[in-house]
């Protein structure tokens, strides 16, 4: 029995190790799926409980910073113009430790395209994960359209 004390030790600090780093990519993918649930149902709402308490918006060429609920009225405003039918995620990628960045493709119900670009970052109050900057980018293609 007293053999098996240091072995039993070392399997629950490697469990709880594991679990622990488990959770931290646990809500890298929750926020993902927020984000794309969002995107897909055009619900500005939704995504901007994702977004930090200011966020760089760039909508078609037009930047600026916007508090959170500023950022939703200018999200919401691009979804009543442009209604959604998919949302694809391309790419995602991480530049640092606590920053992740994601490139996706955004069609309309028009059939045109948007790039959206998006940066998450750690918080480091609440070490939540949110949207810092947020690019959605109209395909040349569609820019002929009206």
């Amino acid at each position: 029995m007293r053999r098996s004390f240091p072995f039993f030790l070392f399997l629950i600090s490697f469990s709880l190790f594991s679990f622990g780093t488990k959770d931290s990519s646990l809500t890298q993918i929750n926020i993902q799926k927020q984000i794309k649930d969002a995107f897909i149902r055009g619900n500005a709402q939704q995504l901007s409980l994702c977004f930090n308490e200011v966020v760089d918006v760039k909508i078609n060429g037009i930047d600026a910073t916007y508090s959170r609920y500023q950022a939703e009225l200018i999200v919401s405003d691009f979804f009543d113009k442009n209604p959604p039918k998919t949302f694809q995620i391309e790419q995602e990628g991480n530049t640092s430790e606590c920053v992740t960045y994601t490139i996706a493709t955004y069609t309309t119900s028009a059939n045109c395209l948007f790039r959206v670009y998006y940066v998450i970052k750690r918080t480091k109050k609440t070490e939540k994960l949110l949207i810092y900057e947020l690019s959605i980018t109209k395909n040349k293609q569609c820019q002929l359209r009206k």
